[in-house]
């Protein structure tokens, strides 16, 4: 099957539905989308081939393991010190994430920790590697939203121009 075949209306339902529940069955899913539990089957295993689907994880409730803030640390690595940095927070088992961006601080992590003296401990371990400034998570509005093509590309249909783009977030113009 084709990629772009795999994005048509059902292959988006199957991208919502997978996201929102990654151990729906493939009966339930192929309900859900109008297939055959085996045609659902077949449909994620080729959006898995293609690439469009990396993989399935367990999401766990840091507050229950002990770890009550979460926070983000930006670091301004020092002198082009990025392996070292990255060394470093590759090893504290904290880290959740760890992402280069462009800007002041080139590295942000995503941490965990089970409280301020603890943060503490993390933000002051990676200063030896650059500038750091930390913020606390307070709350996440939108967290781990499906993310699907935000379009719809009606089947069997070729575009000669982008498609129309309908905006619906609250104060869009």
């Amino acid at each position: 099957m084709h990629s772009d075949k795999l994005l048509d209306r059902v292959g988006r339902q199957i991208l919502k539905s997978v996201q929102e529940n990654a151990r729906i069955t493939f009966s339930d899913l192929g309900r859900a989308v109008g297939l055959s539990s085996p045609a659902a089957a077949e449909r994620v295993h080729r959006m898995e081939v293609a690439g469009f689907i990396k993989g399935y994880r367990t999401l766990v409730n840091e507050e229950l393991l002990g770890f009550s803030l979460t926070a983000f640390i930006n670091v301004s690595v020092f002198d082009g010190n990025w392996h070292e940095a990255d060394e470093a927070a590759r090893a504290l088992p904290e880290v959740f994430e760890i992402h280069h961006v462009t800007g002041e601080y080139g590295l942000i992590l995503k941490v965990v920790a089970t409280d301020t003296a603890h943060l503490d401990e993390i933000v002051r371990y990676m200063s030896r590697y650059g500038k750091v400034s930390a913020s606390v998570l307070l709350s996440s509005p939108v967290a781990q939203r499906p993310l699907v093509p935000f379009y719809s590309i009606p089947d069997s249909v070729a575009y000669e121009e982008e498609p129309e783009v309908v905006e619906e977030a609250v104060g869009c113009k």
